[in-house]
């Protein structure tokens, strides 16, 4: 067993709006989350971000700044998992996970 509740990854349709934790599906249907994991596949696309955040595509996969191809440099409350591309992510996307957990608890202070 995984360790993840059935509910959880679970594919629905597209999303049409967002207001604080209600998710309205373009199916009409809605539903309450704490969080919203974006899978968006091998393709680098930051098209969703405001310019504001100051991240950039280098070469159509490197994103910078990222401190430890994490934590976007200029907010460091935001984060990108899954960048480093020399590795085996699953069981490093969970170390990623803790590692980000702990920084905004507070536990882990950046430079």
């Amino acid at each position: 067993s995984s360790g993840i509740n059935a509910e959880y990854g679970q594919i629905r349709s597209k999303i049409s709006q967002i207001s604080k934790k209600l998710v309205t599906f373009t199916d009409g249907n809605s539903k309450e989350f704490d969080a919203i994991i974006c899978c968006t596949g091998y393709d680098t696309n930051l098209s969703f971000l405001d310019k504001t955040c100051g991240l950039s595509i280098k070469s159509g996969v490197i994103v910078y700044p990222l401190y430890h191809y994490l934590i976007n440099a200029a907010y460091p409350s935001m984060a990108l998992f899954d960048r480093a591309y020399t590795i085996t992510p699953f069981i490093f996307n969970e170390y990623q996970a803790c590692y980000f957990s702990k920084i905004l608890q507070s536990e882990v202070q950046l430079p």
